[in-house]
């Protein structure tokens, strides 16, 4: 992630994060390898939404409700996030 391109917004405006049979249809759930990559990305922007970075508490706060039911979309939300970070 340290040469992904900068993105203007922490979410994309109206997306919803949500774990039901219908998006566990239209999205394969990740392997351990990627819930841990999630799960150490999810800890450690918890930190920074509490301490320095107030703009990012509602996505995290979403990321966070995944934690034991998510998919690849999920994921992908939380690379955005760091994109987010970057720039």
């Amino acid at each position: 992630m340290s040469n992904c391109n900068p993105s203007a917004l922490p979410i994309a405006a109206g997306t919803v994060l949500k774990s039901t049979e219908h998006d566990l249809d239209r999205y394969q759930e990740v392997g351990e390898d990627q819930a841990v990559i999630y799960r150490t990305i999810v800890r450690s922007v918890i930190y920074l939404a509490n301490c320095t970075r107030p703009d990012i508490v509602y996505t995290v706060r979403q990321l966070a409700r995944m934690m034991a039911r998510l998919n690849e979309n999920h994921l992908t939300i939380a690379k955005q996030l760091l994109r987010y970070l970057k720039g």
